[in-house]
């Protein structure tokens, strides 16, 4: 009993492990298709004549994207930092 559920436990485990994974990489491909959209929008503003504008929205966008990733990944730190509390295994409270 107390076997099959440690081996659940850990398939438990290895699926949120792969689910976290999956979520970090869609975020990652996210922002990256947003940059290069915020790139190819400000190229049409600089060929067009309005340098300011072009400027003003790659650096913003850009800024914009990094500090999402930065602060996400400060938060993921923190949580792994923290230490959770496990529940304890059936039959261990006796």
């Amino acid at each position: 009993m107390l076997l099959e559920q440690k081996r659940h436990d850990q398939r438990h485990r290895q699926r949120l492990a792969w689910a976290e994974l999956i979520a970090q990489s869609i975020g990652h491909a996210t922002g990256l298709a947003a940059l290069v959209v915020l790139a190819v929008v400000a190229w049409h503003a600089f060929d067009v004549g309005a340098k300011t504008q072009g400027a003003a929205i790659i650096c913003t966008g850009a800024v914009s994207i990094v500090a999402v990733f930065v602060t996400g990944r400060r938060s993921a730190d923190r949580r792994a930092a923290t230490p959770q509390d496990e529940p304890a295994p059936r039959g261990a409270e006796q």
